[in-house]
Parts: C-alpha cells; structure tokens; sequence
C-alpha cells in the first residue's frame, strides 16, 4: 500500500459522513509541492452533490454541501426576526400609546443600526434601545437613534 492510502479511500464510497454519502473519489494535484489530494464527491442529504477534500469530509469538517449553513443562517434570522418582534411589542407597551408612533418596520431599521455611541455592532445577545433625539417628541423615525445597553448607562 502506498502512502497516500488510497486504499483507505476506496472504502469510503457509499459510507455516510454527516449529511454527506460518499459516491466517487478522485484525485488533484495542489499546491506549490504538487502533491496529490484525495477527493470525494459526495451526495448531501439534501439532493445536491458537492466536492471536498476526503480529510474533511472524514474527519468531520466538512459536513454537508452547505446547507447546514445556510439553515443555521435562516434559523438566526428566524431568532432575531421574533425577537425584534418582541422587543418592539415590549418597548412600544412601556411608552404611552400617544408617544409611541413607530412601526415595526421602522423599528427594525433603527435597531439595524450600530450603536450610535460606541459603533457596537447590534447582535442577538446584545440589548440595543431606541432612544429619542428630542424626548419634547414622540418616537417617530426621524427622532429616534440606536444604542448598545452599556452607552444607555454612562
């Protein structure tokens, strides 16, 4: 057996890695140092057919053709969208109703926002506020700004 054991990889074919089923393998030469690198191509779960490296896809870092970032992705919209839901529905019943004049929509572009203080970047776990530019007006869009939880108690 040679080196590279590319009898090892033969076993691969048809095994299950994750999300990926292993269908063909094959062989490319990369780097300055020409050598070789085993290949898989691989069958997700998901009906597309992707190409990674076989050290990957066996040791586990390559685990799908990439639709498990993209549900992870959609997943953490799904999560902000909710709770920027929320936070609007709880910020909007601690004002009086005659002040309050945003709608979600607004509010979610100002809590899009870095904090208008610090920059900070406006994450799930991080709690940003609206405030008001001029508290002599209500919260309407043109009034209102972003800010990170730690600038709100300076």
């Amino acid at each position: 057996m040679n080196k590279g054991g590319r009898g090892n990889i033969s076993n691969c074919i048809n095994r299950t890695y994750a999300r990926l089923t292993v269908v063909d393998q094959y062989y490319i030469r990369r780097g300055e140092s020409n050598q070789n690198r085993k290949m898989l191509k691989c069958v997700c779960e998901c009906g597309n057919i992707t190409h990674a490296m076989a050290a990957h896809v066996i040791g586990g870092k390559t685990k799908s053709c990439g639709c498990i970032n993209v549900e992870k992705s959609r997943l953490r919209f799904a999560i902000a969208d909710t709770m920027t839901a929320d936070i609007y529905e709880f910020c909007k019943n601690l004002v009086h109703p005659s002040l309050w004049k945003l709608t979600k929509q607004q509010f979610t572009m100002i809590m899009a926002v870095n904090c208008t203080i610090c920059d900070r970047e406006n994450k799930i776990n991080q709690l940003h506020i609206v405030k008001r530019k001029n508290n002599q007006l209500p919260f309407i869009y043109d009034n209102c700004y972003s800010i990170c939880s730690e600038c709100n108690s300076i």
